[in-house]
């Protein structure tokens, strides 16, 4: 697995968005030297890139996950829906069930 390097994508938007440390910091709402240093280093936090995501609206999470072509996660089991699934197959028997029986009483 090739690694991911999230400071590089920032970093990439910053250039792109021609910020310097000091508009990130205003952005983040956090101090000058803090960004200086997070944008240096070799490693971010989730939580860090969860907060550059939010200050910039641009989802790093998404360009990171669409590097991957693995299944989505499955949606969670829904016991309603499950029961409400068994109930309209139940009924589609029915209903066939009924158009047979009401051709056949037609037919006669």
């Amino acid at each position: 697995m090739e690694k991911i390097n999230a400071l590089a994508l920032i970093n990439r938007e910053v250039d792109k968005r021609r910020l310097s440390p000091a508009d990130v910091a205003h952005l983040l709402n956090m101090n000058y030297s803090t960004i200086y240093v997070t944008l240096k280093r070799k490693n971010i936090t989730v939580n860090d890139l969860a907060k550059f995501s939010e200050a910039f609206q641009y989802n790093f999470f998404k360009e990171i996950a669409d590097q991957y072509s693995f299944a989505e996660p499955a949606e969670p089991v829904n016991e309603e829906m499950i029961a409400l699934k068994e109930k309209v197959k139940d009924l589609e028997q029915e209903v066939n069930f009924l158009r047979r029986t009401l051709k056949d009483l037609m037919g006669k």
